[in-house]
Parts: C-alpha cells; structure tokens; sequence
C-alpha cells in the first residue's frame, strides 16, 4: 500500500475580494480507504489537522503518522485522490479556511472535509476565537448524503464555546431526513438512521457557552434546535452553581423542551426549574417546579411543586386533562376498500422495474404521442405494483381521525396475482407507513416509536412469459450489413495448421479481448478466493421474547417493524392470554439462544 500527502504554503496570492490562496496540497492513496468513523473522531481531537496542512511536522510526526494510519487504513483494490487548499480573507488575514475533498473508488465515495478558523482582533491576542471542523461524506453505494461539523478549542471573550452540527439526507430503501444544531429532545428515540450512517445524531454537543468557567462559581447557557421527517424539536438550559466556604453552595437551573411531531400532530413542553442551597449535594433548603404541557388529543398537563427544608421535602402535584381523547376516533366513517380499489387503479403505482445487471440485450423505445400502452415493460423486468395510502396485512383501527366503514373490513392482504388464467408467482413489497394514522398511539408512544415504519404495501410481479406483448404495432428496425473478403491474388499463399502448445492457447485465451469483457465466463464466474463475497447488512427485526429468559416465543413471528410484531402480539393475546402476558417484544438481535 502506498499513501502520499503533500503540502505547501506559501506568501499569500491574492483571488479578489479580500481572499487570498495561501497554500495547495494533495492526497494519493493506493490500496487505502477512508475510515469516516475516524475522521469523526478527528473532528473533537483535532486530528483532522494531520491530514490538512499540518503544523510542525517535525515535532509533531509520532501523532500526524499514528493519526493517518487510523484514518487511511489499508484495503487491497482501493485508491484514494485528493486535491487541498488553503485561503484566507482580511489583511492581516483574519479567517483561515483549510478545504480537502477526497474521492475514494472503486465504490465510490467523496469526502469533503476542512477546518474554519476565525481570530479577532488578531491571532496573536484573539478576543474572539472560533474553529469550526467539518466532514461531509457523499456515498452513492449506500445512498446518502451525510455532514458533520464540531466547534474545537473556541471561545468567545474568554469564555468556551462547544457544539455541533449534523446533517443526513439519505434516498433508496431507507429514506430520510434530519438536521440537527446541538442535539434532540431529551425523550425523543426517533433518530434519522441508515445501517451504514455514521452514528452522529446519538453522540452531539449542545451548542453551549461557559460565561463563568472557572470552579467558582459556575454559570453556563447551552441550546438546541432540530428538524427531522417528522419532527420539529427545540430546547435551551441555563444552569448556575457558585460554592461557599466548608461545602456550602447554591445551585441553579432553568430549561425549556419542546418538540412538535407531524404525523400525527402532537407537542409537548416541558418547563423545569430547580433553586437550591445545599451542602456538597444534600439539599438544605430548595425549591423545584416541573410542567409538562402535551396536547392536543387530548390536552393534557402535569407536573409537581417541591419545598425542601433541612431533611423534610413537601411535594404538591397537579395533573389535569380536557379535550377529546387520543383514543377517540370521529364519528366521520371511511371506506377503506375503495380507497385501496382506487389505489389499483392509479398507474403511478404500477411501474417496469430494470434488473440489476447490464446484459439487457434490448431496450425499450420511446413510444410516440399517439401510441397508448398502459404498461410497456422490459422483457427481462419486472412490474411493481406499490402504494402508501393502506398498509396491507395490518389491522386498521383508524384512518386518521376517521373510523372504518366496514368493521370487517380493516385488513387488506394481495393472496393471488393471475394473468389470465395463469397464477403468477410475485413478491411482497413494502413502503414507509405513519402508523399513528392507523392505530391509536398514547404520548408515550409517539415519542419511543419510530414515526414512519416499513409495512406491506404492494407486490413484485415477475414475468414468466405470461405477459401479453402491446396491441399498438411496433415498427421494427431493419438492421443491414455488408460482407467483404480483402485478399490479394497475387500472392501465393500456402495453407498450413499449426500446431500450438495447450499452455500457450489457454494463456492466449484467457488474455484476449472476449475473456476480458465485463460479462465473460471469467468474470461473471470468479472463484470464491479470488472474489470475495460482498457483505450484506441484515435488515432490523423485531420478535416475541420470554419476560423471564428473552428466548424467542415463535421465529415465524418474526418482522421488520414494530407495528408489524405488535399485530402479532395482540393475535396472541387473542388466542392464549395466559402466555402473552408473558411475552415482550424485542429487536432480534437482543435474543438469548
């Protein structure tokens, strides 16, 4: 393996508009990857810096080398290239920006990663100094979008300055979307999550500042804002602690949670706030309020008033709710099999699906204005009928805040796919379903349960030559040729077989033109050793465990949401009470064999 970075710096060059080019640099990397977990890390301990123009090479070789070996391991088959610069703006300059974008193939990645640096008045004596390291990943094999940014060594007026950002925009199988300054919502459990994310939504920093930083006394303000699929959250705290003399000391505390969430539309506010003269952590004398404000179906608050004196504590209690219950669905009614009948009939929902390999052989023309085909498909495809109005094989209580028509009418299954007479074998489908628009969920509920989850929602219908070929004729496309011998008569040739050793024809074979294309016998049919198998990520799964030893109740009972193994907890409470009082739902991996 091989791996190169090279940086210069040099007298500023100027670009225009107070900017100037201080330095260039670049990476190359043969038979080396990027570790992003590592460069995450990179972003708290600064490590980020080994790799963009790094300061005192010389003195600081033990950790720079230590840092890029951690950062840029070793993986056979793969390269790295990368082009760095740093700029600068003001004069003297006053903001530095160190920018390193990295490809790394053949699974292609890009990294962007850089450190933005602001000093004032001046670097030498900064009143106000701010770094701000940042990482961003752009992963096309796992379809994400990903970004990360951490304050290091900051302050303001002399006072630290911590926090950190997150972004995620993911496609594909696991859509989603979160964006988060300084963190989520104390009760919220609902991170945006793709199996090969970085885990950043689960290890942030508020956004905070320590106006009084010493020992004593101790007085910090610290925030937060949110913004995912389905959620809006904010928060701030401010916490006040000055120490006395022989352990003395009072104590202080104010937050506010907020958190608003879509689908189905809910809030909650909480409101602490804690005054306390103590001695180390025993209270002498304290008072402490807690409100939680949630609403609106129903509206509903709560929270408690605490008087501490010496060894005695009264705590007063208050608790009241109005409004319609979150179980109470509208007297409206909705047909839930037309509104699945209508779904049928949309051609949104229906569509030709590519396979995933190259050797099509053919491809499907455009068809002109006047040509009407309802579904013109691949004859290698297949057709994917899916739709997110109903999840399929679910009990429906609810249909937002309507009841269903038809009580027997409340689960929906696709059992048979015919064409013509013929049943044709197909697959299930499944989409991202809000499952409080089809189940009653309480407070608590919405705020541990994952907002969307994946149900039935549809099925993969291969062909099997069963398909009907399109009523509208298809012009065909003559394809001509020309055939031409080139020899010259005039020399005499004499015919003769060679005769060549099987060694040298085999080598021969295996280097020529054919055997190296794409889709030969030698590379589509690689040996086991010399191709190793592509890793796949088992998709999360839930299941019904014993409360006393966590054994699996029944593996058939098995599915890839919690709504899903819910369902199947309340057929069993149907059908053997005794047993599904002791039955729990867990994710599989959590298992005891």
């Amino acid at each position: 393996s091989l791996l190169i970075i090279i940086t210069a710096e040099f007298s500023p060059i100027q670009l225009g508009f107070g900017f100037t080019l201080i330095g260039v640099g670049g990476l190359l990397g043969l038979n080396r990857r990027t570790e992003v977990e590592a460069l995450r890390v990179g972003l708290k301990t600064n490590a980020i810096k080994s790799i963009l123009f790094p300061e005192d090479v010389i003195g600081n070789i033990s950790k720079i080398i230590s840092d890029i070996k951690q950062i840029f391991p070793i993986k056979q088959d793969s390269f790295l290239i990368g082009l760095m610069g740093k700029i600068g703006w003001g004069t003297p300059t006053l903001v530095y920006i160190e920018l390193g974008i990295i490809l790394e193939l053949p699974e292609p990645k890009i990294l962007i990663l850089g450190v933005v640096k602001m000093s004032l008045p001046t670097e030498e004596v900064a009143l106000i100094k701010i770094q701000v390291n940042f990482l961003g990943v752009i992963d096309f094999q796992n379809q994400f979008v990903y970004f990360e940014a951490r304050l290091y060594d900051s302050h303001l007026v002399g006072f630290p300055l911590t926090g950190s950002l997150a972004l995620v925009v993911a496609w594909g199988d696991h859509s989603t979307f979160g964006i988060s300054l300084g963190g989520f919502h104390p009760d919220f459990k609902d991170y945006p999550t793709v199996p090969t994310l970085p885990g950043a939504f689960r290890d942030m920093d508020r956004i905070s500042i320590q106006l009084l930083s010493g020992d004593n006394p101790r007085f910090g303000i610290e925030c937060y804002f949110a913004i995912t699929s389905n959620s809006v959250q904010f928060g701030a705290k401010a916490e006040l602690l000055a120490e006395g003399p022989m352990g003395f000391n009072l104590y202080g505390c104010l937050s506010l949670d907020v958190l608003f969430i879509f689908d189905p539309f809910s809030f909650s506010v909480r409101l602490e706030a804690t005054l306390a003269i103590r001695h180390n952590t025993s209270i002498l004398f304290g008072i402490h309020f807690l409100g939680i404000l949630s609403g609106p179906t129903p509206w509903h608050i709560e929270g408690e008033v605490s008087f501490g004196l010496l060894f005695v504590t009264v705590t007063i209690g208050f608790e009241a709710t109005w409004g319609d219950s979150a179980t109470t669905i509208g007297t409206e009614k909705q047909d839930l099999k037309l509104l699945l009948e209508e779904e049928l009939g949309k051609e949104a929902n229906w569509k030709n699906i590519i396979p995933d390999y190259h050797n099509l052989h053919v491809t499907n023309r455009i068809l002109k204005e006047d040509e009407k085909v309802e579904l013109l498909i691949h004859p290698f495809g297949a057709i994917k009928f899916s739709q997110r109005t109903l999840p399929l094989n679910f009990d429906i209580k609810k249909y937002g805040n309507k009841a269903p028509q038809n009580a027997n009418e409340t689960n929906f299954n696709i059992t048979t796919a015919k064409v013509g007479n013929s049943n044709m074998p197909f697959t299930k489908e499944q989409e991202l379903f809000a499952v409080g628009n089809f189940q009653p969920l309480s407070e608590a509920e919405k705020l541990s349960r994952k907002s969307f989850e994946k149900l039935e929602s549809g099925i993969l219908l291969n062909d099997t030559g069963q398909l009907s070929l399109p009523t509208t004729k298809l012009d065909p496309v003559l394809v001509n040729y020309e055939l031409d011998y080139t020899n010259d008569d005039n020399v005499l040739k004499k015919t003769r077989i060679t005769n060549m050793h099987s060694a040298a024809f085999n080598t021969l074979v295996r280097s020529a033109g054919v055997s190296e294309a794409a889709s030969s016998w030698k590379n589509v049919n690689r040996a086991p050793l010399n191709a190793p198998v592509k890793p796949e990520i088992n998709e999360h799964k839930y299941t019904l465990a014993s409360n006393e030893n966590l054994k699996e109740f029944d593996a058939n009972l098995r599915a890839g949401s919690y709504a899903e193994v819910l369902a199947n907890l309340n057929l069993v409470a149907k059908q053997k009470p005794d047993m599904a009082e002791n039955l729990q739902i867990v994710a599989v991996h959590e298992l005891i064999n």
